[in-house]
């Protein structure tokens, strides 16, 4: 009996020790996000900086369920210039690969096949790497335009830095 209790608690520790628990994330992205800064650079993109004002990422708050549906799952609002606009996020968390929040269309319909939304959709929908996510700082990065030269990937990149 007590061999079974010793394997039932290893089974358990193991068991929770491999779940990814993107819980912490999530809530940490959760709010209105006043974007400050975009940086692009990479391999076609010249190395630029561009002051932001009037454009900020609010994430609704979510839940695991949610979270594992990336049509119907977790809202994101990107406001630019007054113009508010959903989407949907998805956050997969991994201690070896870190933390990636992933921003998708909302599905089919008369709003999103608008060429407003498409341009909306296309210059935020990718998957973004969480590089800081802290009480009053966000910092993601997204890579686009990839192509493969001798083997190598080279990618542009458009690094976002958001305050509350």
């Amino acid at each position: 009996m007590k061999n079974q209790l010793i394997m039932f608690v290893i089974l358990c520790f193991t068991f929770f020790a491999c779940q990814k628990d993107e819980t912490p994330i999530i809530n940490s992205l959760v709010g209105k996000w006043n974007v400050t800064e975009l940086q692009f650079s990479g391999y076609t993109q010249k190395d630029s900086t561009v002051k932001a004002t009037n454009l900020s990422i609010e994430f609704d708050a979510c839940d695991a369920d949610k979270n594992n549906t990336t049509t119907s799952g977790c809202s994101v609002f990107i406001t630019e210039n007054g113009v508010r606009t959903q989407l949907v996020y998805q956050v997969q968390a991994s201690k070896d690969a870190g933390n990636t929040v992933y921003l998708n269309g909302i599905g089919s319909s008369n709003v999103t096949n608008t060429p407003a939304y498409q341009q909306v959709l296309q210059k935020w929908s990718n998957g973004y790497d969480i590089l800081e996510s802290g009480d009053n700082k966000l910092v993601i990065k997204r890579k686009y335009n990839c192509s493969q030269s001798n083997g190598v990937n080279q990618c542009d990149y458009m690094k976002v830095t958001a305050s509350r």
